[in-house]
């Protein structure tokens, strides 16, 4: 999803395609499919794909008889995705959320990637002047001060 949402849409598809997640039959993975789907769409600035997949995701919801509310990952990213008025334009803000997911998924087993990816939503979030993610990103590094905009 990150290769997506950073705008390389063949990376993303082509992890996709070599991981055969689209044979899976479960609501939660086949939203998160969407999803991804969405991202790439978007990626590839095709904004009629990106709000298929988005609506697609939401569908899984309602489908499944309520497993997926809204405090799903599937459900969350649906929204942003479905809601975009200009899809071929890309959202930092999502992306730095997504890297410092990441980064917390990465910690204990490869540092220098989390702290890379630390790095890289630091640096949005510096530009976005976005206080919030400054201070998700300080908790992630304890040994930076924070920084403040």
């Amino acid at each position: 999803m990150l290769a997506a949402l950073r705008g390389d849409a063949g990376t993303a598809e082509s992890k996709l395609v070599k991981s055969d997640l689209r044979a899976i039959e479960d609501p939660q993975d086949k939203a998160l499919i969407s999803i991804l789907e969405g991202f790439i769409a978007a990626a590839r600035r095709q904004p009629h794909d990106a709000l298929r997949h988005a609506r697609a995701a939401l569908g899984y919801g309602r489908a499944s008889g309520g497993p997926l509310g809204m405090s799903n990952d599937a459900m969350i990213w649906a929204w942003p995705l479905a809601s975009r008025p200009d899809r071929s334009r890309p959202r930092p803000y999502h992306l730095a959320h997504g890297l410092l997911d990441h980064a917390e998924h990465l910690a204990l087993l490869d540092p220098e990637a989390a702290e890379a990816a630390v790095s890289e939503a630091r640096d949005i979030a510096a530009r976005l002047r976005c206080q919030p993610l400054l201070d998700r990103a300080a908790r992630l590094t304890p040994a930076r001060p924070p920084t403040q905009v």
